[in-house]
């Protein structure tokens, strides 16, 4: 009896161990992470490099060829990077409507939605307004449990200040595990490059469509400058690129119904025969 209930103590043990691991990501991940602006256009390729102890704290390695940051899990989901200050750089244990202070110390950020996503297996998915009164007037960012920010930089998720003109922009074009890539950017190749559909790009593209409101709830009114001899199309996508809506166009002002699109963040495409007449972000607020 006292030798079975010694078995129950120490396998209870091993599975609460094994539950808590301070790895950020899977050993093999790799991101593709492209940087474009005013004058930039780099793609940061980043990867795990392997496990250290500092200061008697188990840290995972994730760098370029250039650098290394240590990071650390704890057992509340918290993301460490290793610093002078030990800064949170992601918080997975935050709700909808739990507000994240300390990772900027000039923005707040608020969690607008919670809810999980494929991508190799289920994640946990998380919506964040920044703003500088914690509210949801701000810059969204889309987390990813062991991958980080879909829409800025991957591994520091802070977004660019306030009324910055031509702000650098950062977005995971691929994401890969087990030298398989998992994320796909819809619309760009690991490295940052168009992908070739057959479609050409209209000159001056944002300039050919507009889209209000945006953010939007249960619908959104698109213009074209013109309508155009063959069928025009718009096209909605998640942020794993997965097509979730389509609409033919067929006047100058059309009326798109998004009654069936859940709150987020998503990519539209807006394609005339063989060109893309525009290209963008769109963000549902329902």
């Amino acid at each position: 009896m006292k030798r079975s209930l010694l078995l129950v103590v120490l396998s209870w043990g091993l599975m609460c161990g094994a539950q808590i691991n301070f790895r950020f990501a899977d050993s093999t991940a790799q991101w593709h992470v492209w940087e474009h602006g005013h004058n930039v256009d780099n793609i940061h390729i980043y990867s795990v490099k392997g496990d250290t102890v500092i200061g008697g704290l188990n840290y995972q390695i994730i760098g370029d060829p250039r650098w290394n940051s240590f990071f650390h899990r704890d057992s509340l989901n918290h993301i460490y990077m290793l610093d002078w200050a030990q800064p949170l750089v992601f918080d997975f244990s935050k709700q909808a409507g739990d507000t994240i202070r300390d990772l900027n110390l000039s923005l707040c950020g608020i969690v607008d939605s919670v809810d999980s996503v494929l991508i190799g297996h289920y994640r946990k998915r998380m919506f964040v307004f920044w703003g500088d009164y914690c509210s949801s007037d701000g810059i969204i960012d889309v987390w990813v449990d062991g991958i980080g920010s879909m829409s800025g930089n991957t591994l520091f998720p802070y977004p660019p200040p306030f009324g910055q003109q031509d702000p650098t922009i950062f977005e995971l074009v691929c994401f890969s595990e087990n030298n398989q890539t998992i994320y796909h950017h819809p619309n760009r190749d690991c490295f940052g490059n168009p992908i070739p559909t057959g479609i050409s790009e209209i000159r001056n593209s944002q300039s050919a469509i507009r889209i209000a409101p945006n953010p939007a709830t249960t619908n959104i009114t698109l213009q074209l400058q013109q309508t155009h001899a063959t069928s025009t199309t718009f096209q909605l996508f998640d942020i794993t690129g997965r097509m979730i809506l389509q609409k033919p166009l067929t006047e100058t002002t059309n009326r798109i119904e998004l009654s069936g699109v859940s709150k987020g963040m998503y990519l539209y495409n807006v394609v005339s025969d063989k060109e893309r007449l525009g290209a963008g972000k769109l963000i549902v607020e329902q």
